[in-house]
C-alpha cells in the first residue's frame, strides 16, 4: 500500500488569506463562508498531497460552494413543494378582493401624466425594450431611462397615498406572488398571451412589482455601495446594464451566482462599515426649479476605494436624485454640468443636499465622419474637469446627426466630443461661455476605430467582478504647444467595469498604441500598453494589493484629519488616494508590490514622502509627524481694480505635474498661506473670468517677510484684435469661429463673428504675443501668425480670407502587405498653418479637408514607416503622394541631466537618418527619465535631438543599426 505524504505546513498557511477571501466572496453569510474553508482544508488534507497550487485549491473552493448551494437549493425546493401542498385554496372573498386591486392598478397606471404613462404601456405592455421605446418616442435612450425610473416612483407614490405604509404587502398578497424569481421573470418583460383588458392590469402589476423587488433587495443589500457604473452603451458596454437605472447599490447577487467560478475578494461584504442614504436635489438657480435628467456623481471617503466606488445617477422630474447603502464619511457630489455639493453623512443618519445650476450657455452641433456624412446615434461626451477626464455621456445624435446641449458651466471650461463604435473618436473641443449664448460645434470622425475585450482574473484564475478598467491616456496630456488646434484636445479615456464573469469591452476606439490600466479594491494595479486593430482581447491577472496604514500628526502631535495621502501620479486612474480620519488614522488599500514612492499633504500643516518597498499581500506601517511648515503672506496693490475680483494662486510644481491652492484677497488686499514646504512655487494675481494673470512671482519660498506684489496699470488687459471673416469673393462666411491664442494661456476661448457682417472684435488682452485661429464650416482652419499687441493698442486686421482646402491621398507600397492595416500619416506644415494629422485603413488613406500649402508627409503602422516626403496641398483639388514603408520598431529612451538624476516634463524631438533626411518628429512625455515614444522608426542609424524647452535642456540619442537593440532604451545626458 501506498504511503501517504503528509502536506507541507507553510504551503497551507501561503494558501490560507486566499481561501478565506474567496470563501467570503462565493457566499454572503459569513457562517456559510466558514464552513466553505473547513470543508476545503478537510478535503486538501484528505487529498494525499503534499503541496498545492492557487488554481488547484481555488478549484477545490469553488465546488464545496457549489455543492452547498446545491444541497440547500434541493432543501428549499423540498420545504416549499411540501408547505404548498398544504396551503388552502383562495375564497371567493379573496379572489374579490384580488380582483379589486387589480382594477385600481390599472386605474393608476391610466391616470399617469405623460410622458411616463405612455413609456410604461410601451415598455412592459408591449414588451419593447428601452432603445425601441426610444426611437418610437423620438427621444434620446438615456432620456427613457429616466423616464420609467420616473414613472415607477409616481406610480408608487399614487399607491402608497391610497393604501398607506402597507401599500407593497398588500399588493404582494393580492398579486399572490408566490416566489421572487417569478416576479423577476416577469419584470423583465415576459408576458403570457392574454387580451387588452389583461394586459393593462399586468403592465400596472409589473410597475408596482419592480418597485416591491427593489424594495426587497434594498432590505438584503451588503454593506459595500455600488461601484463604478457603466457610463456608455456604446463605448464600454457590460452585462450589469440595469434597465431601471437604479441608483441604489447593486445586491451582491447581481455578482455572485452559484453557476460563476469565483468572484474577486474585494466584494467581501464586510469591508466598510455600516451604509446609509443620501438625497441631493438639483435646481435651477435662477428661480430653483427642478432640473431633470442631469448626471449626478457620488463619491464618499468611507468607501475603501473612492475612486473605484464612485455612483452616478440621472435625476428624476422633480430634480431628485437618492444614492443608498452610502458608506459615512466625506461625501462629494457633483453634476455633468459642473455643480458640486460636500458634506459629512454620519453612521445611521441621512444626508441631503442641493446643487445649484446656472443657465450658462448652450450648445447646437452635428456629429460627421471624415467624408462630412451625419452620424446617428453617436455619444456626446461632456468632461469639466481636465485633470481627472471623466466625462458624462449627456447626449445622442439623432437621424440628422444634429444634439443640444443647454446650461453649460459659464465659469469654467467644458469640454465636448463625441464617439461611435466602429469609429475613432473625436477631438474634444474647449469651450468657454457666457450667459445666454449659443455656440454651434461640429464634431468630426476623421478616423475608423476597433474594439478590445479585456478578461480580469486574479491569481486563482477566478473572475474578478467590478473591476475597472481605463483605456487611454488622460485628455489632459494632449499637448497644445504647436497651436495647430488650440481649441481641441485629445479624445478622453474610457473607463469601464467588470461583469460578473470579469469581461470588459471597450467600442469605439483608435487604432495604434493606448495604455491600458486595470484596478479593483484590495487587489493590485496592473497596467500595459495595448495595440488597438492589432489586439482584440487582453487577459488580466491582479495579484493580492498591498496596504499601507498609519496616521498623521502635526508638529504638536495632534491628530491631522484630511490629509492626502496618495501612490501614483497625480490626478490619474492609477493614482491611490485617500484622506485621514478626524483621529489621524488612514489606510491606502490596492497598491502593487515592489518599490513605490508615498506623498502625504495636509492643507495648511504640512507635506511628507517617503519610499517603501513590500511583497505582493504585504501590509505596511507609515507613522508621520509633520513639521512646522512654512507661511508664504503678502499683500496685492492694485489701483483701479476691484479686491473682490481677484485672488492669488500659489503653483508647486512636481514633475510632469502640478498643484494649485488659491487665495482670496481681504478687505486691504492681503493672503496668506500656511504649512508650505521649502521649495520654489510660482505665485499669480488672478482675475474672475481673466484669460491671463496679471501678475506671475516665481521663485517664491516660505518667510516670515511679507510680499508685495504690485500690478503695473500698464500690463492690465487693454490691447483688442478686430476683423472680419470672408471667402475668396470678400463673402462673409456662416458658422465661424475666432480662437485667440497665447504663450501665455494654455487652450483658447471660443469667440462669435457676427454672422451678417462677419466682424469680430476681441479682447482686452494682456499685452504680449496673440495670435488668431479662425474656422469655418467646410473649410481648414486659418491661424493668424502671433503678433506682439501693446498695451491699449487695437490691431484691425481688416479681412481675413478662409480658402477652400484641398485633401492627400497617400498611397502605400513595399513589401508589407498593408491592405485592411491601421495606417498613420504625420503632417508638418511648412507654411506657418496646421499639422492635421489623419489615421485609415491602407493601402491607400485619404485625409479630411487640409489648408493649402506645402507639408512634410510620413506614413506608420505598429511596425512599419516611411521616410518624409514633401506634398502641396491645391485647394479644391486632390493631391496624391506615394510613400514606401519599411520595417520599423517604437523606440525609447532614459533622460537624464548633468549629475545623472531623472528628468520628468515634455520634451520634443526630431529623427535624422544619416543623409540628414527628417523622419519623424515629436512632442511627448517623459516620466522618471524615461521617455517611450508611439512613434516607430524604421532601420539604420539614426539620431534624435531632444529639447526640453521648460528647463532649457538638449541632448542627442544616437539609435543603433540593429532594429533589435530598439528594445533597451538609450541613455541620454541633457545638458
Amino acid at each position: 500500500m501506498e504511503r501517504r505524504s503528509d502536506p507541507d505546513p507553510q504551503s497551507l498557511l501561503e494558501h490560507s488569506a486566499r481561501v478565506r477571501a474567496l470563501a467570503r466572496a462565493l457566499v454572503l453569510d459569513p457562517n456559510e463562508a466558514l464552513d466553505i474553508e473547513q470543508t476545503t482544508w478537510r478535503r486538501v488534507l484528505e487529498s494525499g498531497r503534499s503541496t498545492f497550487s492557487a488554481a488547484w485549491i481555488a478549484a477545490v473552493v469553488r465546488n464545496v460552494a457549489r455543492s452547498r448551494w446545491r444541497e440547500g437549493a434541493r432543501r428549499s425546493e423540498r420545504e416549499q413543494r411540501v408547505a404548498t401542498e398544504h396551503l388552502p385554496g383562495a375564497s371567493p372573498a379573496e379572489i374579490l378582493e384580488r380582483e379589486e386591486q387589480r382594477r385600481r392598478l390599472v386605474e393608476h397606471v391610466l391616470a399617469l401624466g405623460e410622458p411616463w404613462r405612455t413609456t410604461l404601456v410601451l415598455h412592459y405592455l408591449e414588451e419593447r425594450p428601452l432603445r425601441e421605446v426610444a426611437d418610437l418616442m423620438d427621444a434620446p435612450f438615456e432620456t427613457v431611462r429616466a423616464r420609467v425610473k420616473r414613472g415607477l416612483e409616481l406610480l408608487r407614490e399614487r399607491l402608497r397615498r391610497e393604501s398607506g405604509p402597507d401599500w407593497a404587502m398588500a399588493l404582494l398578497n393580492g398579486l399572490r406572488l408566490e416566489t421572487e424569481s417569478a416576479g423577476a421573470s416577469l419584470a423583465a418583460g415576459g408576458v403570457l398571451a392574454m387580451g387588452t383588458a389583461a394586459k393593462l392590469a399586468v403592465a400596472a402589476a409589473l410597475g408596482v412589482l419592480a418597485l416591491v423587488l427593489l424594495l426587497r433587495s434594498r432590505a438584503s443589500e451588503p454593506a459595500h455601495p455600488e461601484q463604478l457604473e457603466v457610463e456608455s452603451a456604446h463605448s464600454a458596454r457590460t452585462v450589469l446594464e440595469d434597465e431601471s437605472r437604479s441608483s441604489a447599490a447593486l445586491p451582491a447577487e447581481r455578482f455572485a451566482a452559484p453557476d460563476v467560478q469565483g468572484v474577486a475578494p474585494s466584494l467581501a461584504p464586510d469591508v466598510t462599515p455600516a451604509a446609509t442614504g443620501v438625497q441631493l436635489r438639483v435646481l435651477w438657480e435662477r428661480d430653483r426649479s427642478p432640473a431633470a435628467e442631469i448626471w449626478v456623481e457620488l463619491r464618499t471617503s468611507g468607501d475603501p476605494a473612492p475612486d473605484l466606488q464612485r455612483r452616478r445617477a440621472l435625476t428624476d422630474a422633480l430634480g431628485q436624485v437618492r444614492f443608498d447603502a452610502v458608506a459615512p464619511g466625506r461625501v462629494r457630489a457633483k453634476t455633468d454640468r459642473g455643480a458640486q455639493f460636500v458634506g459629512e453623512l454620519r453612521p445611521g443618519e441621512s444626508l441631503e443636499g442641493e446643487l445649484l445650476l446656472r443657465d450658462g450657455f448652450s450648445v447646437r452641433g452635428e456629429v460627421v465622419d471624415e467624408h462630412e456624412r451625419a452620424v446617428a446615434g453617436a455619444e456626446i461626451w461632456l468632461e469639466t474637469d481636465t485633470l481627472v477626464g471623466d466625462g458624462f455621456a449627456v447626449a445622442h445624435t439623432d437621424s440628422r446627426g444634429r444634439f443640444e446641449l443647454s446650461a453649460l458651466s459659464p465659469d469654467q471650461s467644458s469640454l465636448i466630443g463625441a464617439r461611435a463604435p466602429g469609429r475613432a473618436p473625436s477631438a474634444q473641443h474647449i469651450l468657454f461661455g457666457g450667459d445666454a449664448r449659443v455656440v454651434d460645434l461640429r464634431l468630426v470622425l476623421r478616423a475608423p476605430g476597433d474594439a478590445l475585450s479585456v478578461n480580469v482574473v486574479d491569481t486563482f484564475g477566478a473572475p474578478v467582478a467590478g473591476a475597472v478598467a481605463c483605456l487611454g491616456e488622460p485628455s489632459w496630456r494632449g499637448s497644445l504647444s504647436k497651436l495647430d488646434d488650440s481649441r481641441q484636445m485629445p479624445p478622453p479615456a474610457l473607463t469601464a467595469r467588470a461583469d460578473a464573469a470579469g469581461r470588459i469591452e471597450f467600442q469605439g476606439v483608435g487604432f495604434g498604441e493606448q495604455p491600458l490600466c486595470v484596478r479593483a479594491p484590495d487587489l493590485a494595479p496592473w497596467q500595459r500598453t495595448v495595440t488597438i486593430g492589432r489586439e482584440t482581447s487582453v487577459r488580466v491577472v491582479l495579484e493580492p494589493a498591498v496596504s499601507l496604514r498609519g496616521e498623521v500628526l502635526d508638529a504638536d502631535g495632534a491628530p491631522v484629519a484630511g490629509a492626502r495621502v496618495a501612490v501614483g501620479p497625480l490626478g490619474e486612474f492609477m493614482e491611490v488616494a485617500t484622506l485621514s480620519a478626524r483621529d489621524g488614522s488612514f489606510t491606502l488599500r490596492g497598491l502593487a508590490g515592489g518599490s513605490f514612492r508615498a506623498n502625504l499633504r495636509a492643507e495648511g500643516v504640512g507635506s511628507a514622502q517617503a519610499q517603501f518597498y513590500a511583497a505582493p499581500g504585504e501590509q505596511l506601517e507609515w507613522r508621520v509627524q509633520l513639521p512646522r511648515g512654512g507661511v508664504i503672506r503678502g499683500r496685492v496693490v492694485a489701483p483701479g481694480l476691484a479686491l473682490d475680483e481677484l485672488a492669488v494662486v500659489k503653483t508647486t510644481l512636481r514633475g510632469i505635474t502640478f498643484e494649485q491652492v488659491s487665495a482670496k484677497l481681504d478687505a486691504e488686499g492681503r493672503f496668506r498661506f500656511e504649512g508650505c514646504e521649502d521649495v520654489d512655487v510660482e505665485l499669480t494675481v488672478e482675475r474672475s473670468g481673466g484669460l491671463t494673470p496679471l501678475l506671475r512671482q516665481r521663485a517664491v519660498r516660505p518667510s516670515d517677510e511679507e510680499l508685495v506684489l504690485a500690478l503695473d496699470p500698464a500690463t492690465l488687459p487693454s490691447a483688442r484684435l478686430r476683423g472680419r471673416v470672408v471667402d475668396e469673393r470678400g463673402e462673409p462666411l456662416l458658422d465661424v469661429e475666432v480662437s485667440p491664442y497665447s504663450p501665455l494661456i494654455p487652450h483658447s476661448p471660443i469667440e462669435e463673428v457676427d454672422p451678417q457682417s462677419g466682424r469680430f472684435d476681441l479682447g482686452p488682452f494682456a499685452p504680449g504675443q496673440w495670435g488668431l485661429v479662425v474656422s469655418a464650416r467646410g473649410r481648414p482652419a486659418l491661424r493668424i501668425p502671433l503678433r506682439t499687441l501693446a498695451a491699449g493698442e487695437l490691431v484691425e486686421l481688416g479681412d481675413v480670407v478662409v480658402t477652400a482646402g484641398g485633401t492627400l491621398a497617400v498611397a502605400l507600397r513595399g513589401l508589407l502587405d498593408t491592405s485592411g492595416a491601421p495606417v498613420r500619416v504625420e503632417l508638418d506644415p511648412l507654411d506657418g498653418q496646421f499639422a492635421s494629422n489623419f489615421e485609415g485603413p491602407g493601402p491607400l488613406v485619404r485625409s479630411p479637408q487640409l489648408a493649402p500649402g506645402r507639408y512634410e508627409a510620413r506614413a506608420s503602422t505598429p511596425n512599419a514607416a516611411s521616410t518624409t516626403q514633401t506634398v502641396e496641398i491645391v485647394g479644391g483639388s486632390e493631391s496624391v503622394l506615394e510613400l514606401e514603408l519599411t520595417p520599423a520598431a517604437p523606440w525609447s529612451a532614459t533622460l537624464v541631466d548633468a549629475n545623472s538624476k531623472a528628468l520628468d516634463g515634455w520634451v520634443s524631438w526630431t529623427a535624422v537618418n544619416r543623409e540628414r533626411a527628417v523622419l519623424a518628429r515629436g512632442f511627448e512625455s517623459v516620466r522618471g527619465g524615461l521617455l517611450r515614444s508611439a512613434s516607430a522608426l524604421p532601420a539604420g542609424e539614426i539620431e534624435i535631438a531632444l529639447q526640453m524647452q521648460a528647463l532649457g535642456l538638449v541632448g542627442v540619442a544616437r539609435l543603433p543599426a540593429d532594429l533589435g537593440a530598439r528594445a533597451a532604451a538609450v541613455p541620454v545626458t541633457m545638458r
